[in-house]
């Protein structure tokens, strides 16, 4: 992959940003996300992260759907260098618990719609220490040593990049799970060159153009 270069996520987030930040990054329902506005939230909530006590090289499962929040904590986690691990929002009981066991995160991020199936396997003994929330609703208590939400941290950060190195072009990034339709399911590692890559590829086969809009 050497025609993938060195600049990392982190840092095409930043340039981007500074270079272009009233630019529109994303359309959802009534609202236009600038590069500019990305950036501030996602600085505030990685921030918010640090202050939590993660730092680069722990994992964190992150059992989101599609929403603007879900890009945030992804770049949140890029900046900081913590390695996400993607979850289907439809697993429960024990799919859900084999891949937390497998993939021992020291923190998950999930919407308060998926407390329940959570409550379930994060009741037993495992090394989760925290819980973050998105959304609305009542949740199941679950006993980890630290609750928060999404907006708790968001609100009490700084909206300054996190001052703390950004992870290097070949460090893990992110852990995906195969389907383990033919054993168990097996960790896949992503770098962030990797995932340049896959976003080179994605661009290159869909030939789209500098303005289009996907």
């Amino acid at each position: 992959m050497a025609y993938i270069d060195d600049v990392t996520l982190r840092e095409v987030l930043e340039t981007r940003a500074r270079e272009d930040g009233n630019l529109p990054y994303c359309f959802f329902e009534d609202e236009t996300i600038t590069f500019g506005a990305l950036e501030s939230r996602v600085n505030c909530l990685a921030n918010g992260f640090l202050n939590l006590g993660l730092r680069a090289g722990d994992r964190v499962a992150v059992m989101l759907p599609n929403h603007p929040d879900h890009i945030y904590t992804l770049y949140a986690l890029v900046k900081l260098g913590v390695v996400f691990i993607p979850v289907n929002v439809n697993l429960k009981g024990d799919s859900l618990d084999l891949l937390l066991n497998l993939s021992d995160p020291r923190a998950v991020v999930a919407d308060r719609r998926y407390s329940e199936s959570l409550s379930e396997v994060l009741a037993r003994p495992r090394s989760v220490e925290f819980l973050v929330w998105r959304g609305e609703g009542e949740v199941v208590e679950i006993p980890v040593q630290s609750v928060t939400t999404i907006d708790e941290l968001s609100a009490n950060s700084s909206a300054a990049p996190p001052a703390v190195p950004g992870p290097g072009p070949d460090d893990v990034l992110l852990l995906s799970y195969t389907s383990g339709t033919t054993g168990v399911p097996k960790g896949a590692p992503l770098t962030d060159r990797m995932w340049r890559a896959c976003a080179f590829g994605c661009g290159l086969a869909s030939d789209v153009r500098p303005g289009e809009v996907m």
